[in-house]
């Protein structure tokens, strides 16, 4: 696993190594979605499975009652689900699938971390699904209502100053995020001491050549905010 220069472009820092890079633009949505993988073998993609109509409402309706005290909650749902989208185009639920394979061998379960994970939607959603999960946000108000609401262990930190133990995780997932960071290069060492061998960094990140950002042009901020 290779970094370069915080100066040069985000996809060159992915370049070198035993990694390679795939990606798929979610062009309505305006984001590229980049799965990093060891191997040379393209993810099928897959249809997520869709939430019934009454555990959509429940959602919404809880996420109306918490935005009274966590204002940010208020879209998480929908935020998730743009998220739960974008992992199944890169064909998550076939790495998904391997890795609970493997773990449960070891009498485990696969580990995950979300970089950003703001109230903890999505780490709800794939602990459910059997993932044991860690979340890192530097919203101490997020931080808290994913603790206080969905039972998660989130550090209120950054994920440099989290100081996790190293090869820890199947999965390290950050969307909409390191368009954001000033040094995308530390980022990226933390993220890949982090891994396990085998182990996978899923980035999503908005695309300014996305369908979305050229229909509007100058007002075009990304469909996350």
């Amino acid at each position: 696993f290779k970094v370069i220069e915080d100066s040069q472009t985000n996809e060159q820092a992915l370049q070198g190594g035993n990694v390679d890079i795939f990606s798929t633009s979610a062009r309505v949505f305006g984001s590229t979605d980049t799965l990093m993988t060891g191997s040379g073998k393209r993810m099928r993609s897959t249809t997520a499975p869709e939430m019934s109509a009454a555990v959509m409402m429940q959602n919404r309706a809880d996420a109306l009652f918490a935005a009274r005290r966590y204002p940010e909650a208020a879209r998480q749902f929908d935020y998730s689900a743009l998220e739960l989208k974008a992992l199944s185009d890169l064909g998550f639920e076939e790495i998904e699938k391997a890795a609970m394979e493997e773990a449960s061998s070891r009498g485990a379960r696969p580990r995950l971390l979300d970089v950003g994970c703001a109230t903890g939607a999505l780490l709800s959603s794939l602990k459910e699904r059997g993932w044991e999960v860690l979340g890192v946000e530097t919203s101490p108000d997020q931080a808290s209502y994913g603790r206080e609401t969905y039972g998660l262990d989130i550090r209120a930190s950054t994920l440099e100053d989290a100081k996790l133990p190293g090869a820890s995780f199947e999965i390290v997932h950050a969307s909409q995020l390191i368009e954001h960071l000033n040094a995308p290069g530390a980022f990226l060492r933390e993220a890949a001491r982090l891994l396990t061998p085998r182990g996978r960094l899923v980035l999503a990140t908005p695309n300014a050549a996305g369908f979305q950002a050229q229909l509007l042009g100058g007002a075009w901020r990304s469909a996350i905010n």
